[in-house]
């Protein structure tokens, strides 16, 4: 989800998170994510502060 324009001040916070939540919600009843279309199925995502500590 790109939320460059929240960053660039161009779409306020309320709007960039309703469009996540809408997101999310298409996902959750079936909606293919980018890395599912490539064919991943499953991704990590790695905590830095575990690996440092």
């Amino acid at each position: 989800i790109d939320v460059s324009s929240l960053i660039r001040g161009e779409e306020p916070l309320e709007k960039v998170g309703e469009r996540i939540f809408q997101k999310l919600v298409k996902v959750a009843n079936g909606e293919l994510t980018k890395a599912e279309m490539l064919g991943y199925g499953s991704i990590a995502v790695w905590n830095i502060g575990l690996l440092c500590g």
